[in-house]
């Protein structure tokens, strides 16, 4: 993880993941982390957020969409990815498709934003 670039996690819920969501937190190392969500979970926004929150991202939890919101309030049907620009925001990449050009894209986000 030291020598990365990025690292790219795909979120889930399994107790298996834990061990490397802890020393990407302990490690500091969220800010060159890619949180890619698949398509089981994208449409459960507090789950990604708390999963993602064990990685140590962070984000206003105002800013996080529940479960009963979406198109309709501004957030997006599906949850793509997501990633840290510093200690308290974050950006969380959506679409209202779960197809493999949606998740490129945001692949690609993250990749110019790292390059910055």
């Amino acid at each position: 993880m030291s020598g990365a670039s990025a690292i790219v996690v795909s979120l889930s819920n399994t107790t298996a993941l834990g061990w490397e969501l802890d020393q990407i937190r302990v490690r500091g190392y969220v800010k060159k982390t890619l949180f890619i969500v698949p398509p089981a979970l994208s449409g459960g926004a507090r789950e990604v957020w708390m999963t993602a929150r064990r990685g140590g991202w962070h984000m206003d939890p105002a800013r996080v969409p529940d479960e009963q919101d979406g198109p309709d309030q501004g957030f997006p049907q599906h949850i793509l990815a997501l990633w840290s620009n510093g200690s308290d925001s974050g950006t969380i990449v959506g679409s209202s498709h779960l197809s493999e050009l949606d998740y490129e894209m945001a692949v690609r986000l993250f990749v110019a934003r790292s390059r910055s």
